[in-house]
């Protein structure tokens, strides 16, 4: 476990001290609105944890937006990902596209994999803990308790390639976060407001779960190196 730790403490703190001088030199791009919303979207099916639905996950929530108040207030101007879209994925199991129209054979498919898949492994205890940024989104950090998170995201990925899919696969397996804020605005004072909350916050504590992991259709906010997702309804 605390090698599990380490591991994880050494890959945010990497992340951190890139993404992080970028935020304070006021070198992002921010994501485009469009009527009240992230443009341009994307589709993909992905496998995913939401927060709000696991044991105890309402408490979660309502401690992190207790804890993160000052991020928050300091985000005041950005894109803040609703409760209900609050969750960690698994694996994006189809590669995304511009339309969310998916036949239901491919679907059902998908579907069953997982299911087969996620019924071999324990739930995967992720402490949630502290705040870092990637590209223009700041998420919550997760560290895995143990393995079947990364086990599972192997596993799941070789059989979706066996039957035929082409999921987003990236070499490292390990890296759990959770996106809370998409920048949008991006004027150097807001940005400098922001590179101070989250700095405060690098080792702010903000729960534990175990997650179950279901299927559901995603929209994926512009495609960039992490799972920018949002709830379709």
């Amino acid at each position: 476990m605390e090698k599990l730790d380490n591991q994880a403490l050494t890959r945010f703190e990497r992340l951190w001290k890139i993404e992080g001088d970028k935020l304070l030199r006021a070198n992002i791009i921010p994501s485009a609105v469009k009527d009240g919303e992230i443009y341009p979207v994307d589709y993909c099916i992905s496998a995913i944890a939401r927060l709000i639905q696991q044991p105890h996950g309402a408490e979660v929530v309502c401690g992190i937006r207790n804890a993160l108040s000052e991020l928050f207030e300091a985000a005041d101007t950005q894109f803040i990902y609703p409760d209900e879209s609050l969750h960690v994925s698994l694996l994006g199991c189809t590669q995304r596209k511009n339309t969310n129209v998916f036949e239901h054979a491919q679907i059902n498919k998908i579907k069953h994999i997982c299911i087969k898949e996620i019924e071999k492994k324990e739930p995967a205890e992720i402490i949630l803990r502290g705040i870092g940024i990637v590209g223009n989104q700041i998420f919550i950090q997760g560290f895995p308790q143990n393995r079947n998170w990364e086990e599972l995201r192997v596993s799941l990925g070789e059989e979706l390639v066996n039957s035929g899919e082409f999921p987003i696969l990236y070499e490292d397996k390990s890296p759990v976060h959770m996106n809370i804020i998409r920048i949008v605005d991006a004027a150097p004072h807001v940005l400098a407001s922001l590179h101070r909350a989250v700095s405060r916050l690098r080792d702010v504590e903000l729960g534990t779960i175990k997650h179950v992991v279901w299927i559901d259709k995603m929209e994926c906010r512009q495609p960039c190196s992490g799972d920018l997702i949002q709830w379709i309804t």
